[in-house]
């Protein structure tokens, strides 16, 4: 009888650590409950550029449908790209013009799941900000948290597409999403993608991942959208829009979608701020991003930065400022303390739900930051930091840093042998980071193109992501691939192999003390 319940207990405990095995595969948490369903469906378009629109949202609290028309708005940027074949806008404007008390409802829910359908006509294809984080297969259902939605996603881009005009790749390797113009220049293509790709590595890497970092890309034919001239482009954060010109410029095209990747990390809700520190910064960091991780494209973009400077464009203007700052920083202290408040901030405006920074903030931050034994280098250098930033330059960092030098050496104060201009500090790489909402761009002279290979499947041939709904109990909190955004310990395997050891191994220890307990009587 004492081998029986011997036997007995050794299953049960087998039994305990399966379950317990299989739940972690599947998620972290318990499954938490659907609290809502919104369902948007894009009924049809008509000539006038006017789509209609159904919402059904139902829930706690909620239960109701509505019908409405939306058409592009052209005050703002991010509503303009609205027509019968493109819709390329923000959510929250398409809930805002056809039901805005789904706003309400979503951002008064305190927990719980939100599953998101969003439909369209047949032909049409949609894609959204969502996509490539593990809340669902590109296009949808989506299931995640209320809260993040409110807090991101809501804000954020969708994209619905006619698929005999536009073309749909989703690349897996990639996790990203591209809509374009069938027959565009695949060089062009190719050149968009390494640029976006380069812009985000670099700052997932700086700044750390975002929970809006780029992940759709679209590309709009120039004689789309009466109201988005051609030579424009601009960020929801997630997605990005471009609009060439007919004649193509490769550079200003590489420049643009760098400084619109930026703004994956710096928008509302995130790190946001005045046009110095927000567009300056944006302009700065993803410039800096194409120099170290992609020099080629860096290369082709520079002709274009160089014509901007000339042209005394805003932009142009705020980039030397942030250059310069940058560079003094490194010159007077000798360490990337540039680098690691701007990633202190990034962290903090993800816990706060959003931090509103002015470029004089950043400056009184650097200082005080600096450790004590270069704090009144970098203060005396921020005058002549400005000077450097007036003059100028024709090369990487765009400043004249013979300024800032001289003004060091004034200072009789020797600057480490280890410092090179070109991005050497304590033998690692100088590597600088981005910002917020859109900009318009036109281009400049035609560049040569240059041929990039983009591996990816278009969604009307064999795509080689396999649409899947997303499981109720998975671990919805977390980001997928495309930003590697987590706010909780990831919940595959291996994130779990050391507390299924450490049960396996209590597991087998209980068993043989109950086993040699039983030999002693």
């Amino acid at each position: 009888m004492r081998i029986l319940y011997s036997h007995l207990f050794t299953i049960l405990l087998i039994l305990v650590f399966t379950q317990y095995a299989f739940a972690s595969l599947i998620s972290n948490y318990p499954g938490q409950p659907i609290a809502y369903e919104l369902v948007i469906n894009f009924t049809h378009a008509s000539e006038s550029q006017e789509w209609r629109v159904h919402i059904e949202l139902v829930g706690y609290n909620a239960n109701f449908t509505c019908s409405s028309s939306l058409k592009p708005n052209p005050l703002y940027m991010q509503t303009r790209s609205i027509s019968p074949r493109l819709i390329a806008t923000s959510l929250y404007y398409v809930l805002d013009s056809v039901c805005p008390k789904v706003i309400d409802v979503l951002k008064s829910a305190k927990n719980g799941l939100l599953e998101l359908v969003m439909t369209a006509p047949k032909d049409y294809v949609v894609r959204s900000a969502l996509d490539w984080r593990g809340y669902g297969a590109p296009g949808g259902p989506y299931l995640l948290p209320v809260t993040l939605f409110k807090r991101y996603y809501m804000y954020d881009g969708i994209v619905v597409a006619y698929t005999r005009v536009y073309e749909t790749i989703d690349n897996p390797s990639l996790n990203l999403s591209i809509v374009l113009p069938r027959g565009f220049n695949t060089a062009q293509l190719d050149a968009v993608v390494e640029t976006v790709t380069a812009v985000r590595n670099g700052l997932s890497r700086w700044l750390g991942p975002s929970p809006r970092s780029p992940v759709v890309i679209v590309i709009a034919s120039p004689e789309e959208s009466d109201y988005m001239p051609p030579g424009t482009a601009h960020s929801t954060g997630a997605m990005l829009y471009i609009k060439p010109d007919i004649d193509v410029d490769l550079a200003g095209l590489i420049h643009a979608v760098a400084h619109e990747s930026a703004h994956g990390w710096f928008n509302f809700g995130l790190l946001y701020g005045d046009f110095g520190f927000q567009e300056g910064l944006a302009e700065f960091l993803a410039l800096n991003a194409l120099r170290v991780y992609a020099p080629r494209l860096f290369g082709i973009a520079e002709r274009y930065v160089l014509f901007s400077l000339k042209s005394d464009d805003r932009y142009a203007t705020w980039l030397k400022v942030h250059a310069a700052i940058w560079y003094s920083v490194i010159y007077a202290c000798n360490e990337s303390l540039y680098t690691d408040l701007l990633r202190g901030l990034f962290r903090q405006a993800l816990a706060e739900n959003g931090k509103y920074v002015t470029l004089f903030d950043l400056i009184n931050s650097l200082v005080a930051h600096a450790p004590q034994y270069c704090r009144q280098r970098l203060r005396s250098l921020l005058g002549p930091t400005l000077l450097s930033a007036a003059e100028g330059s024709s090369s990487w960092p765009f400043v004249n840093t013979t300024v800032i030098e001289d003004a060091l050496r004034l200072l009789n104060s020797p600057v480490s042998s280890n410092f090179t201009v070109n991005g050497t500090c304590r033998g690692q790489p100088l590597e600088e980071p981005p910002a917020r909402i859109s900009h318009t761009r036109t281009g400049v002279n035609e560049m040569p193109r240059e041929k990039v290979t983009l591996n990816s499947t278009s969604t009307e041939k064999s795509v080689t992501h396999a649409p899947q709904s997303p499981t109720r109990t998975q671990n919805v909190e977390r980001g997928g691939p495309a930003g590697s955004f987590s706010l909780e310990p990831s919940s595959s395997l291996y994130g779990q192999i050391p507390y299924l050891a450490l049960l396996a191994f209590i597991a087998v220890f209980s068993i043989f003390a109950f086993r040699a307990r039983i030999n002693r009587e």
